[in-house]
This record gives structure tokens, C-alpha cells and sequence, in this order.
């Protein structure tokens, strides 16, 4: 249709969206599953894979950085 907008819609707000739409969306949606992020790959994306291949050590070393990045990750989700 060459429309000039994309929606992605997400979550369970979705079922209410779907219902106000009329129009079908046959062969103009897909399905996309993202999973969550566990926190060793939300570490490595927030010191940008520096330490991915020693992670363990960063953890011991850097132990208040660990818990500001916790406090994040449980406030945003993985």
C-alpha cells in the first residue's frame, strides 16, 4: 500500500487495538517474538563487549557498577 507509517504493536494493549481495527491485516503483519535479555547480555551491551570474555572478573572488580546496572535492568526488564 506504500503508506508512509509503520506500527509495531506490542504487548497485551495489542488485543485492544485489534479490536478497534476493521480492516484486515492479511499479508501486511508479521509476528516478531523478542525475547528478554538475560543480565550477562545486558552487561556486555552496556560496557559495550569490553568485557565479555572476562565478565566474571568485571563483576568481582567493579561490584558498585554491577548493582547500578541491576537497578536498571529491573526497573527497564531485560
Amino acid at each position: 500500500m506504500n503508506k508512509k507509517y509503520k506500527f509495531i504493536v506490542s504487548g497485551s494493549g495489542s488485543l485492544e487495538l485489534k479490536e478497534k481495527i476493521k480492516e484486515s491485516l492479511i499479508g501486511r503483519k508479521r509476528i516478531f517474538e523478542l525475547p528478554t535479555i538475560s543480565f550477562k547480555e545486558f552487561i556486555n551491551y552496556k560496557t559495550e563487549y569490553k568485557y565479555e570474555k572476562k565478565l566474571n572478573d568485571f563483576i568481582k572488580i567493579e561490584k558498585e557498577k554491577i548493582i547500578d546496572f541491576f537497578k536498571e535492568y529491573i526497573i527497564f526488564g531485560g
